[in-house]
């Protein structure tokens, strides 16, 4: 009842899309080495590095992503 937004989160970030772009394995792959548990993906504004995170976060039950 707080926040109306919460009863439908998929009304603020849709789920990714179904197309997988390259670099959604090439990230997945780097995050599953042994040293690999942080990963800063960093570029220009609407490029598509949210709906990279949320889909490696889609894949990997357990994952966590923080869009700051």
């Amino acid at each position: 009842d707080l926040n109306p937004w919460w009863e439908h989160p998929e009304r603020i970030r849709p789920l990714p899309p179904q197309y997988r772009r390259p670099i959604v394995r090439d990230l997945a792959e780097r995050l599953l080495r042994p040293k690999g548990l942080t990963e800063i993906v960093r570029g220009p504004r609407q490029v598509g590095k949210t709906t990279l995170a949320a889909a490696i976060a889609a894949e990997h039950p357990g994952a966590v992503f923080l869009d700051l």
